[in-house]
């Protein structure tokens, strides 16, 4: 009994030893290192993912599958999905969800201090699919939001059909013009976005600024009240000199704030009237006051302006469950300098059949019974 248990330990020991076994860095090429897969269920967003959800992005798991049954050597693949429960509008109760599946791929790495193989901590090399969502955008105006704080983005959002008929989704602002996104897919034919008018701007603008005055007027009317109180209670006249004048001041301010507000009121009762009011905003910067907001309407020179967006709540069903994608956004981030990556992607624009995304969606397939491929960048 004692010789079985010791021969158990001995075997024991050399399966966790050649288990921990480590590997000569000098002599390992990375490239050469067996792919894996990981199906990450977990997800990587806030909360972790439903049944449901997956079921919703098995479609991509499948394809992805067939395209690359078995990963290429030296790469590490990871299909996962990022779930935050959140509205693809802020704070609007009749909005879809808003999260994506995701394609992470990594190369290996040989730590030479530990002689140590593991996949990189970090990539740049992605595949999106974002729904129900645009994540990328131009940049928001200062003053911030309008209806429910959907936040305004300044730019210029636009598509372009490949060869198949696919949309590409381009924007269009002051930093990047023309640059193209990523593809587009929807039963719709158009985004789920809209450009603003003057009007909507100028009651953003009013609402924004209204706030901040308000919210500072409370703060100097409750410091002058209890600067009063404190007034009528010290002892001390040098305190009571400091306090008087203190008071002053705060009175002064309060009254200056107040003729703000009152002149912000002016300004918007007067830009109502505009006969340009109800026409979509054009800008040339994403900060604005009521001086640029008045020259920007009167001004017939469009020149190097664009719209104002908005997040467009009227693109969605309500009928269709939350959870459904009613629109994908689909876009790659590619790391050509590193090999299996490379082999990847071109695997994906190859072979990738992107008609699963319309069937997902409902928009009309491009190539029934065939492939519909990326287009060649």
């Amino acid at each position: 009994m004692k010789k079985l248990l010791f021969i158990a330990t001995i075997v024991s020991f050399l399966f966790c030893l050649s288990s921990t076994a480590q590997v000569d860095c000098s002599n390992t090429n990375i490239n050469n290192v067996p792919g894996k897969w990981v199906w990450d269920k977990r997800g990587g967003g806030d909360y972790a993912p439903s049944t449901s959800q997956w079921q919703i992005c098995e479609p991509i798991k499948k394809e992805v599958l067939r395209i690359m049954p078995q990963p290429f050597n030296g790469l590490h693949a990871t299909i996962s999905i990022a779930f935050s429960n959140n509205a693809a509008i802020a704070n609007n109760s009749t909005s879809p969800k808003s999260y994506d599946c995701y394609l992470k791929l990594k190369k290996f790495e040989c730590l030479k201090q530990y002689n140590k193989l593991q996949p990189e901590g970090e990539t740049g090399c992605w595949a999106y699919f974002n729904f129900n969502r645009i994540p990328e955008k131009p940049g928001a105006l200062h003053f911030g939001y309008y209806e429910n704080e959907s936040s305004l983005y300044v730019g210029d959002f636009y598509t372009e059909k490949d060869a198949a008929g696919n949309r590409i989704l381009y924007i269009s602002d002051f930093g990047r013009p023309a640059q193209k996104m990523g593809y587009y897919f929807a039963a719709k034919d158009r985004l789920p976005l809209r450009k603003i008018s003057w009007k909507e701007l100028a009651l953003s603008y009013k609402t924004f600024t209204e706030k901040e005055i308000s919210s500072k007027l409370i703060y100097a009317k409750e410091g002058l009240s209890k600067n009063e109180k404190e007034l009528t209670t010290t002892q001390y006249a040098d305190t009571k000199e400091y306090l008087t004048k203190l008071i002053a001041d705060r009175k002064l301010e309060i009254k200056k704030m107040e003729e703000e507000k009152a002149a912000l009121q002016n300004w918007y009762n007067t830009i109502l009237q505009h006969k340009k009011i109800n026409d979509p905003a054009l800008v040339k910067q994403t900060r604005l006051q009521e001086k640029e907001i008045t020259n920007l309407i009167n001004s017939n020179d469009n020149t190097s302006t664009y719209p104002v967006w908005i997040d467009d709540i009227s693109f969605y069903n309500p009928a269709i469950p939350k959870e459904q994608p009613q629109c994908i956004y689909f876009w790659l981030r590619r790391q050509d300098s590193e090999l299996p990556k490379k082999i990847f992607m071109d695997l994906m624009y190859a072979n990738f059949n992107m008609d699963i995304l319309c069937r997902m969606v409902g928009e009309p397939v491009k190539k029934p019974g065939g492939i519909n491929t990326i287009a060649v960048r």
